[in-house]
């Protein structure tokens, strides 16, 4: 059993929360170099909102498990 601030690696809420990662980043590596190339502001409300998503992103991955050389599980 994991303590309540522990996301194991496995779970399924961590691969959904991955795959918005992910999702996020190709967003932003479309739109910021079409930002730049054609001078087209997007809307700085989702910008910030991004930002604040991959700031939680860092904290997420701070508490989420890990599996060392020996496929031991550590953080649990």
């Amino acid at each position: 059993m994991y303590p309540a601030t522990i996301i194991p690696s496995e779970s399924k809420y961590k691969h959904m929360w991955d795959v918005a990662i992910l999702l996020a980043v190709f967003y932003v590596a479309i739109v910021t170099p079409f930002d730049i190339g054609f001078d087209v502001q997007t809307s700085k409300g989702f910008e910030y909102f991004l930002t604040a998503f991959f700031i939680i992103d860092l904290f997420v991955n701070f508490r989420t498990t890990y599996y060392d050389d020996n496929k031991n599980e550590i953080g649990k």
